[in-house]
């Protein structure tokens, strides 16, 4: 029996829009596999139904159907058969305990994180040196060419393209510690859905750039993983996830000048600081008295994020640029003020 859970996980992390049923066991959202509807792009017409165990898929677009191991091999791109057995051998529970860091106390009384090695992506990888073959090889090459060329992505910074497995034709950012990958992020380059496509580890005990930080200089914390890259050794990512208490604890620690937390310059990066109700903004947390907020200066308010502003600005020494640009809670509160009504109000 296939379990709530791996249908969940998979369907959230896949398909777009996803809405659920009261009991959770419902699934509706708009279908990749045809696009669903051209004219509206809010209609859905993908539902999957747990039923019990054996799940089962319909599209009222296109009309494709069928078992979830069927969606999952057309999704995946990997055969009937792999695809059961991928399926009836995953336990979220299992691979929840071998891969989420989950801290232990050592005998001094401090956290220490279990983090799993993930350097065998690279076995389905290759970069912009490798010595290409055959005819799909080269191709994937010229895309992370271009990535890397358009995004401005530092000679430093290595990066690479999928070219098999699961993570076929997309790029594989990573962050390393003591020499290993420990996490990295598969972001796509055609039009292949889900744009971003990552491991299921539990975040939390990630820091990038962990062992580069120089305790003389603020630590800034950007959303995304390419923005960190604009940055240099000072930058680290929250992966995606929300900013919490023992993330910034942690981060805090490792500097003797501050953080600095950097959200997109857009409605959801402000709501974020602000909160969409009363008391629910990052900044009114307790923990936000001793941080400090970029606020993206007046004459770049059409840049979304770090990594555009140096795309299109060529912003060189984006680390001061960025401090020079930060503000203490009460000082962001008062200049957010004067934004607010630019994205409608929250």
């Amino acid at each position: 029996m296939i379990s709530l859970q791996t249908v969940r996980e998979f369907v959230f992390q896949h398909f777009p829009k996803v809405t659920t049923s009261k009991n959770g066991t419902h699934f509706h959202a708009r279908c990749i596999i045809c696009g669903d509807s051209k004219i509206s792009p809010n209609k859905k017409r993908f539902h999957l139904d747990y039923h019990n165990g054996e799940p089962g898929y319909h599209c009222f677009n296109c009309g494709a159907k069928g078992s979830f191991v069927k969606l999952y091999s057309i999704v995946m791109g990997v055969s009937l058969a792999d695809a059961k057995r991928e399926l009836y051998k995953y336990d979220p529970d299992r691979i929840r305990k071998e891969l989420t860091e989950k801290p232990n106390v050592n005998g001094n009384g401090k956290k220490e994180y279990h983090i799993q090695n993930m350097d065998n992506i690279l076995d389905e990888c290759i970069d912009v040196y490798t010595e290409v073959r055959g005819s799909i090889e080269p191709q994937y090459q010229k895309l992370l060419k271009e990535f890397i060329k358009d995004r401005k992505i530092p000679d430093d910074v290595k990066i690479f393209v999928a070219v098999r497995g699961r993570y076929k034709g997309r790029a594989i950012i990573p962050i390393y510690k003591d020499g290993h990958i420990i996490y990295f992020q598969g972001r796509a380059l055609t039009n292949i859905e889900p744009k971003y496509l990552n491991p299921i580890v539990e975040k939390s005990g990630i820091i990038m750039n962990e062992t580069k930080f120089q305790r003389d200089k603020y630590i800034i914390v950007t959303e995304g993983l390419l923005d960190a890259i604009m940055i240099g050794p000072q930058g680290t990512s929250v992966l995606g996830a929300d900013i919490d208490e023992e993330f910034v604890k942690r981060v805090n620690s490792l500097t003797d000048a501050g953080v600095i937390i950097v959200l997109d310059n857009d409605k959801t990066g402000y709501e974020k600081l602000m909160g969409k109700k009363k008391n629910e903004g990052l900044l009114d947390k307790s923990y936000s008295n001793y941080l400090k907020f970029f606020i993206m200066p007046h004459k770049y308010e059409k840049i979304k994020d770090i990594n555009e502003l140096v795309k299109k600005h060529n912003i060189e020494n984006v680390y001061d640029f960025i401090v020079e640009n930060s503000h203490n809670k009460f000082e962001t509160k008062t200049r957010l003020g004067l934004v607010k009504k630019k994205f409608g109000g929250w």
